[in-house]
């Protein structure tokens, strides 16, 4: 029964960290495109009300998934 249980867990993991990093492009996109990295997830978790420690998930998705560009020499990230 324990599994039954975790399943909407892991997906509900899922679907959230798909709608934060959506969120994430979003509050890029709204301010130009481009911004500091940490204004960005500042605004993320503001605007979410979550932790801004449970972002790095988010921005790291977010890269993975080809959604954003960071540069550390400015830090900075860029969405097309």
């Amino acid at each position: 029964m324990s599994q039954t249980l975790d399943r909407p867990q892991v997906s509900s993991r899922s679907a959230d960290l798909g709608r934060l990093t959506h969120a994430l492009v979003a509050v890029v996109r709204d301010r130009g495109g481009v911004m500091p990295t940490r204004d960005a997830l500042v605004a993320l978790a503001r605007q979410e009300g979550i932790p801004l420690s449970r972002l790095n998930y988010v921005l790291t998705l977010a890269k993975a998934e080809g959604r954003v560009t960071t540069e550390s020499a400015t830090s900075t990230i860029h969405v097309d």
